[in-house]
Formats: C-alpha cells, structure tokens, sequence
C-alpha cells in the first residue's frame, strides 16, 4: 500500500478516483461523513426504506442499500462493488473508477445533496 487519495464524493453525480486502476489491483477503501436523499439523511453505508420495497423501487446495485456508497470502473458499468464505510476491493477490471451513492435512476436521482469524505488507498 503507497498511493494515497482523499476524494468528496457528492450524492448528486459522484466522482471519479484521481487515476486508473489495473486489473486485480486491490484498494483499501474508508468513508464517513452524511449526504442526503432528497429528505432522509444516511452515511455512507446507505439506508433500507419499506415503502421502495413494496413500490418495489431499486437502487443501481438493487440487493444493496440505498446511497450505500458503490463504485464501479466506468469501462465495465454493470460490475459493481459495495464499499459502504469500509471495504476492501479488489478490482477485476483495469479503467476509470467511479464512485456514487446506490440510486434509483431517473427522477429519483435529482433530489440528492450532501457528499461524503472517501479515503483510497492502493
């Protein structure tokens, strides 16, 4: 472990790490900090809301929680990895990383505010 990174990531849009990562790289990843869905607030290990599920309304990672904070190599959309406030990731694709609060599409994802405080280290 040597590179270092502290990243805000915004509940509106996410953000991208600083540099690439290589396949089956392994990063260490810590968050705190709150962001808010449209009126509920949650850290970023995200928040079970009933009524979605009997709406059944689902979050980009949709067995996960939302705004649990994911990331995902934006090269490989669909692989995504749950960090929450601590996680250790091993990526399986070499690309750009994106970090965001586990959404619903659409609509849903315009009523968000706040950011989080991410540490990445590889």
């Amino acid at each position: 472990m040597g590179e270092n990174y502290e990243i805000k990531v915004p509940a509106l849009g996410g953000a991208t790490l600083e540099r690439r990562v290589g396949a089956g790289e392994t990063w260490c990843f810590q968050s705190h900090g709150r962001w808010w869905d449209y009126v509920v607030p949650s850290g970023p290990g995200g928040y079970r809301l009933f009524l979605a599920d009997v709406l059944d309304i689902r979050p980009t990672a949709s067995d996960r929680p939302f705004f649990e904070l994911t990331a995902r190599v934006l090269e490989h959309p669909d692989q995504l990895y749950s960090i929450g406030r601590s996680a250790t990731v091993t990526f399986l694709h070499a690309g750009e990383v994106q970090l965001f609060a586990n959404d619903a599409g659409g609509w849903f994802a315009t009523n968000n505010r706040g950011a989080i405080t991410v540490n990445a280290q590889r």
